[in-house]
């Protein structure tokens, strides 16, 4: 089995707690002997840090609000089929092929999936949604989610969590946010921090 994995990793400024959680991610899927495909920013800087790892280019989203709010439209307009809604050459096509050759995704956890950090939140929206158009299913783990939420993040974060099949959250406010945003949702959980499991050396 293969599953690509999204933690915030291969950022231009190096974050410990981010790239740890990638860390702890790669090897619990390897201790089960899952194949993981670490989506990252830069390949090189994530080769770099982690080693002999098998990554590719991860989506992202537009910086300001309403360019990934217009983005994201037409990634759905693509994914339903109308492939012109997009350059030839955009990342999503790119994407879409990468993610056919992994049988789930898993979204790694960190406090990205949040107003200020709106581009984060998106990239893993887009994500899950390419991957459900595809039929691979998705899980997010070890999250933070929100606090500060405009009421289009906070839709883009409803759809997230409806449609991902596990929801595992590192706090009570986020477990309680999540049962808001998604009441019907049957697996929605309290969790650790994905690092918690990572052991050096």
């Amino acid at each position: 089995m293969r599953v690509a994995v999204v933690a915030d990793i291969g950022q231009p400024v190096y974050h410990v707690g981010d790239e740890a959680i990638g860390h702890a991610v790669r090897e619990e899927l390897r201790s089960r002997g899952v194949r993981p495909l670490m989506l990252t920013r830069d390949v090189r800087h994530t080769h770099t840090h982690f080693g002999p790892v098998d990554a590719a280019r991860g989506l992202v989203a537009p910086w300001e609000a309403p360019d990934r709010e217009h983005y994201l439209a037409q990634v759905r307009e693509v994914l339903a089929g109308r492939s012109d809604a997009l350059p030839a050459d955009d990342q999503v096509f790119r994407f879409v092929e990468t993610l056919r050759d992994v049988d789930a995704v898993l979204i790694g956890g960190g406090g990205n999936m949040n107003s200020p950090y709106g581009w984060l939140l998106h990239e893993r929206l887009l994500t899950m949604l390419v991957a459900r158009s595809l039929g691979r299913p998705d899980v997010l783990t070890g999250q933070t989610l929100g606090p500060s939420l405009t009421d289009h993040d906070a839709d883009a974060l409803a759809e997230a969590l409806a449609g991902t099949a596990l929801a595992s959250l590192r706090e009570h406010h986020s477990v309680a946010l999540a049962r808001r945003l998604a009441p019907a949702h049957p697996a929605i959980v309290g969790g650790l921090d994905d690092a918690a499991a990572w052991r050096l050396g």
